[in-house]
C-alpha cells in the first residue's frame, strides 16, 4: 500500500507475505504463533505520583513547568530540564496511543495485532529511576507496583507488570 494523505500509515500494512509458512502471526490464523510483547509500556495517569505519593515526597515529584516564554519542560530529580514536544497523533498512532489508557481498548489493539499477552514496563514511570534518593526511588516505585497491580493484576493470561524496584534502598 501507499501512504496518503487520509492513511498516512498506510506502508505499515505492506510485509513480504507467509507464502511458505507453516505458521503466521497473523490474528485468526488457525495456526497462528503465541506471539509475546516483551517490550510494551504502561499509559499511567498523568497525576498518578501527585495523587499517591507519600505527602512527604509529593514537592519532588517529576512535573512540568512552563518558563517566561511559555515554553514547558519536564522537570525530574536527577536529570536536566527536558524540553516537551507538543505532539500530535494521527489516525492509527493516535488510535494506538490512546488505547494504553483503558484496558479493554488495550487488548483490543492486541487482538488486532496478534498478541497474546504482553510485559508492560512504566512510562512516565521510568523517571523513577532518576533520582540519586534511593529512598525517595523506592517510594515512587511502590506508587508504580501498587497502580500497576491494580490496573493490571486481575489479568494475567493477557498482561504481566513488572515490579519497580529501587535497588539502592536494601532495606525499602
Amino acid at each position: 500500500m501507499v501512504a496518503t494523505p487520509e492513511n498516512p500509515n498506510a506502508w505499515r500494512t505492506k510485509t513480504p507475505g507467509t507464502q511458505g509458512w507453516p505458521r503466521t502471526a497473523r490474528p485468526g490464523d488457525p495456526n497462528k504463533y503465541f506471539i509475546i510483547s516483551c517490550d510494551s509500556h504502561a499509559q499511567e495517569p498523568a497525576d498518578l505520583w501527585a495523587k499517591r505519593i507519600d505527602p512527604e515526597y509529593r514537592h519532588r515529584i517529576p512535573r512540568q513547568e512552563v518558563d517566561d516564554d511559555g515554553v514547558k519542560w519536564q522537570v525530574t530529580e536527577g536529570h536536566r530540564p527536558t524540553k516537551i514536544r507538543d505532539l500530535k497523533f494521527e489516525g492509527e498512532d493516535k488510535d494506538r496511543n490512546d488505547a494504553g489508557y483503558v484496558l479493554e481498548e488495550r487488548f483490543r489493539d492486541m487482538d488486532d495485532d496478534g498478541i497474546d499477552i504482553e510485559l508492560i514496563f512504566p512510562n512516565k514511570g521510568l523517571s523513577m529511576f532518576a533520582t540519586p534518593d534511593p529512598v525517595f526511588s523506592q517510594a515512587m516505585c511502590r506508587v508504580w507496583n501498587d497502580w500497576a497491580h491494580e490496573t493490571y493484576g486481575n489479568h494475567p493470561e493477557r498482561c504481566v507488570a513488572t515490579g519497580a524496584i529501587a535497588s539502592g534502598d536494601i532495606e525499602g
